[in-house]
């Protein structure tokens, strides 16, 4: 059976997101993330929109495949202040995070997009890509 890593990658993504200095300075001074976003959110904003992970281990080897997609949500005109966002959340999660009761075996982007916002949508997503195995 493989160990669902999804609630400790959601932790360790929050976590690092929150510690980052880079992705404070290019969102006004604090690096908000949420799950869930509250119905007064401090903007700009990073919100964790899914995460989704499969087993990705052989016979032994426990290991799973986890998707993170995180929206970006400014109240800027333009997409620069996305694209800022969108640069330092990937700087900063395609780097050695801790996952605790996990060891990452790979990180790496999938892809961005930014864009003007539109109503009722976010300015810019990044998807990351997180194969982990668990630590017995």
């Amino acid at each position: 059976m493989t160990t669902d890593p999804t609630y400790a990658l959601q932790v360790a993504i929050i976590s690092t997101v929150r510690a980052s200095g880079a992705v404070a300075d290019v969102m006004r001074g604090a690096a908000t993330i949420y799950d869930p976003v509250p119905s007064q959110p401090r903007w700009p904003y990073v919100a964790i929109a899914e995460i989704n992970s499969k087993p990705a281990g052989a016979e032994g080897y426990d290991a799973s495949d986890a998707q993170v997609v995180l929206h970006v949500w400014t109240n800027s005109d333009g997409s620069d202040e996305a694209k800022r966002i969108i640069a330092a959340l990937t700087k900063v999660l395609n780097s050695e995070i801790v996952i605790e009761g996990f060891r990452v075996v790979i990180h790496e982007p999938l892809g961005s997009a930014s864009g003007n916002p539109v109503e009722d949508g976010p300015s810019g997503i990044l998807t990351m890509r997180y194969k982990v195995q668990a630590i017995a």
